[in-house]
């Protein structure tokens, strides 16, 4: 899965998280500073199903989004 995300990643207290359905986090990684904010993330090891990925920056602000994996 590829994730662009709108907030600038300035450091390393940045990360994107993969939940459940049930609000499980599913797996956890750290952002590097990126300059295009592109992140690719292998989900293979996912189940089926529905999951909400969030990216928390170094202020506490975060994005979501929801994705199906087939």
């Amino acid at each position: 899965i590829t994730i662009d995300f709108n907030m600038k990643v300035q450091d390393n207290d940045s990360y994107v998280a993969f939940f459940d359905v049930r609000g499980r986090v599913i797996k956890k990684i750290k952002c590097v500073n990126e300059e295009n904010q592109l992140m690719y993330v292998n989900i293979n090891e996912f189940e089926s199903g529905c999951y909400i990925v969030r990216l928390f920056n170094h202020d506490g602000i975060s994005q979501n989004a929801r994705f199906t994996k087939q």
